[in-house]
């Protein structure tokens, strides 16, 4: 563990990023563990370019993990989704918090679900995987990419300039904007992003403090996010591709649903598995090789 008095805990300095911080240390404090805070711009923050333009995913977590890989921090605090599926060489992913509602939801201009927006309707989302699956259920829409953080691009729906918008219930909850949602989304319509809704706590592999760090995790949750992981890894899934997986716990084990969209939601490939806790990396690898063997790696040619 560090020598210092308290674990320096890197975060993002957006609000969101910032309440899911305080809540990882609120955690840590309950098992004796103090923090502070180390707060960075990540290159995600900065560039505000499409996500697959500037390199996924990983631009939201790789400032942090730098300052894990050379000492300024002891632990990094992220939102789970934002992870690629394979972290750097020696960090790990040593606690997830109890996860808030994975599902996804629609922010719109006049507060209408999505069954009732105008016939060429914009709406706004810089996900793939929101992308497809809108245009599944409604090809007369028009998706255009929106960047900014939550409070941003619910201003940006609120103006008018988009009539609608998709984001995570979670961030929508934790920010105390619950009240812009217009329609939440049903996971068999709208798969969750890997990790979505879940926070976690990477620290660098092996150390007394990653063990420390483990009592705080939700057991389910951690188990969970693994099996979502383990399936986006085995596809080799990039920032350009439109997949889903949820994991949740059912009748003493687990089941894993997942979905890969073609970018345009025409066509969709499903699977799922049942699993007991210590299978859930094979049972995301089972999945992802049943949804390849069915034709979904169609879908993700455009590389990882």
């Amino acid at each position: 563990m560090s020598r210092r008095s308290k674990i320096i805990l890197a975060t993002r300095r957006s609000s969101l990023a910032l309440i899911q911080a305080r809540a990882a240390a609120r955690a840590l404090a309950s098992v004796g563990l103090a923090s502070e805070m180390l707060e960075i711009t990540s290159e995600g923050d900065l560039d505000r370019r499409n996500l697959v333009e500037i390199g996924g995913r990983g631009v939201f977590t790789k400032a942090l993990e730098d300052a894990l890989l050379d000492g300024r921090a002891d632990a990094a605090v992220h939102s789970a989704k934002d992870l690629p599926s394979r972290l750097p060489e020696g960090l790990v992913i040593a606690a997830a918090l109890p996860r808030e509602d994975p599902r996804d939801a629609l922010v719109s201009h006049t507060g209408a679900p999505l069954w009732d927006l105008p016939a060429g309707g914009v709406v706004g989302t810089s996900s793939p995987r929101r992308a497809a699956a809108i245009l599944r259920l409604r090809r007369d829409l028009v998706v255009k990419s929106i960047r900014g953080n939550v409070p941003t691009r619910v201003r940006k729906v609120e103006s008018g300039r988009y009539d609608a918008g998709v984001l995570a219930v979670a961030g929508l909850r934790r920010l105390d904007m619950e009240n812009y949602i217009a329609q939440v989304f049903e996971s068999d319509i709208m798969p969750s992003a890997p990790g979505q809704g879940a926070i976690v706590i990477e620290t660098r592999r092996q150390g007394a403090l990653d063990e420390a760090i483990r009592a705080v995790s939700n057991a389910p949750t951690h188990v969970c996010i693994s099996a979502e992981r383990a399936l986006e890894r085995e596809l080799q899934a990039g920032c350009h591709a439109a997949v889903g997986a949820l994991a949740t716990p059912v009748d003493g084990g687990y089941m894993l649903k997942a979905a890969v969209f073609s970018a345009d939601g025409a066509a969709c490939w499903r699977a799922e598995a049942r699993f007991c806790a210590g299978q859930a990396e094979a049972a995301g690898e089972h999945v992802a090789r049943e949804l390849l063997a069915d034709g979904a790696a169609e879908a993700l040619a455009g590389g990882p």
